[in-house]
């Protein structure tokens, strides 16, 4: 059996170490990088340095275990610099024998470290023991029967992940199933699950669509601290001019939610230390404050102390977003569209956006100079310098919203490796 150790959480440029969890009969483990081998590890410790280039972009990491004779044993996929949970898990089943393991081991990881509070482990529905370090031992099994293992990784903030096993019986290894959410941009009528048959493909292999739904929304936002002021101004002139009756409609669908990343980043600690955090909050829904109260006074309990880096924070909503795996769009909110910094470029980062079919809505609240250049975040950016012209690029960012519904496609994509097919009308990947 072949798992990941190293758990790429956060987002990944330049040589990294992976490590692999290797269990059984296995003589070799062939690691490759985007369809590309780079290179075989033989013996212990199973672990190669892996360079994911200079610029931001997903990522499809790939371990294949094999024989002595080269036959295929497993093989694992770990998608990098997509959406993924804050914390993830895995199982590595050991000490096989005749078909079923006698012991093993639940690993999992966090972007920001923490303690987790409790550990749950349940064999064919009953509760097993499981240390305090993730190792478990088993019974003896039979291995004619299948048998389901099931994990639990509790956490102090009631973040929660779980792993699972299915082994025995007709099955020699684990099983799981996942799915895709792929975002549509239509351009007229939403069309029906059974018309949307066939259009989406993946090397030239159609993608079965197994639900086609518009849901929810959530928008991301990122805002320049010397913005803020001046969105309190705005949404005060807001509420005064319309009144409550009017401004409280002032927002996207009763069902969509709103989440802030702050602009200021914070570095991992534990075993990550090497990683730049940027705080976001929990979802917060629409019900309970109009959009121009939200982007004024959203506010998070550790912003991070930081300088601010803009540019880094956008990359991180996008992947927030596109994690949300429902309709979604990201709106830096800026004081000088001129005056953005971070560590990356924009254009790095806008390329990132689209990748993750994310749309990148910039909208500065001071009035936008008739000679700004059309480089950076200046392209496309969006004067709301008013009440008026703040109300019109909401009514915009909600028709946009309201356009995207979601294709759930089976098995893990990355997204730049899905197409539209021939049959597809009326729609595009990407805005």
């Amino acid at each position: 059996m072949l798992v990941f150790i190293s758990l790429f959480l956060g987002l990944v440029t330049g040589p990294k170490s992976v490590e692999l969890g290797v269990a059984g009969k296995v003589a070799a483990v062939e690691i490759r990088l985007d369809g590309e081998s780079l290179g075989v590890l033989r013996e212990p410790p199973w672990e190669l340095e892996v360079d994911f280039g200079p610029r931001l972009m997903t990522r499809k990491l790939v371990a294949i275990a094999r024989d002595p004779r080269g036959v295929p044993l497993d093989v694992v996929t770990q998608l990098v610099n997509v959406p993924r949970s804050p914390v993830e898990s895995e199982l590595l089943l050991e000490d096989w024998q005749h078909g079923v393991p006698g012991s093993g081991r639940l690993i999992w990881h966090s972007v920001d470290p923490m303690a987790a509070t409790e550990l749950r482990l349940n064999l064919d529905g009953q509760k097993a023991e499981i240390s305090d370090d993730g190792r478990f031992k088993l019974p003896s099994l039979d291995e004619r029967t299948l048998h389901f293992l099931s994990a639990e990784v509790h956490f102090p903030n009631g973040w929660l992940s779980t792993a699972e096993a299915v082994f025995g019986g007709v099955f020699g290894s684990s099983v799981r199933t996942d799915l895709t959410a792929v975002p549509l941009f239509l351009e007229g009528e939403a069309p029906l699950l059974e018309d949307v048959t066939g259009w989406l493909t993946t090397e030239d292999e159609v993608l079965p669509i197994v639900a086609f739904e518009q849901g929810a929304a959530e928008l991301v936002v990122v805002r320049d601290e010397a913005a803020r002021l001046r969105l309190v101004e705005l949404d005060d002139k807001l509420y005064g001019s319309l009144g409550l009756d009017s401004y409280r409609f002032v927002n996207l669908d009763a069902s969509d939610s709103v989440r802030l990343v702050s602009s200021m980043a914070k570095h991992a600690s534990g075993e990550h230390p090497d990683y730049v955090l940027f705080p976001q909050s929990h979802p917060w829904p629409t019900t309970e404050i109009p959009l121009p109260g939200m982007f004024s006074r959203l506010k998070l309990d550790d912003p991070g102390s930081e300088p601010q880096l803009l540019i880094d924070a956008v990359a991180v909503a996008g992947r927030a977003a596109a994690a949300s795996q429902k309709r979604r769009a990201v709106v830096l909110l800026v004081a000088d569209c001129a005056a953005v910094e971070g560590a990356r470029s924009v254009e790095s980062v806008r390329a990132y956006l689209s990748e993750l079919q994310v749309p990148l809505r910039v909208w500065m609240v001071e009035p936008v100079p008739k000679n700004v250049t059309n480089v950076g975040f200046c392209a496309q950016v969006e004067d709301v310098s008013s009440g008026r012209r703040l109300l019109r690029a909401i009514k915009v960012l909600r028709r946009d919203l309201e356009r995207q519904r979601i294709a759930w496609v089976e098995g893990r994509h990355l997204p730049q490796a899905i197409e539209l097919s021939e049959l597809a009308t009326g729609a595009r990947l990407r805005e």
